[in-house]
């Protein structure tokens, strides 16, 4: 047990999530992105759920070409990668 994360009266985590890993697919830039939809205050005993969180992602521009095709695995892309297109 951590006692420095116990003995503090605020809650954690401090950030309702990230960007956790930056990569590709198939030639497809994608993000995976973490939300972090509890927070707890062990000094209080107190816990925090939101149930509706609104993500905002800006995206800069990628300096090669944007991939759209790819083939026989386009199937696959849209069933895993959120808003692909």
């Amino acid at each position: 047990m951590n006692d420095s994360v116990y003995s503090v009266d605020r809650y954690f985590s401090n950030s309702m999530g990230k960007i956790a890993e930056l990569g590709s697919i198939r030639e497809q830039r994608v993000a995976r992105v973490e939300i972090y939809p509890v927070q707890f205050n062990p000094l209080a005993n107190k816990l925090k759920v939101y149930s509706h969180i609104k993500v905002e992602l800006d995206f800069i521009f990628p300096k090669s070409a944007v991939v759209k095709d790819v083939g026989p695995f386009y199937k696959a892309c849209k069933a895993t990668i959120l808003n692909y297109r």
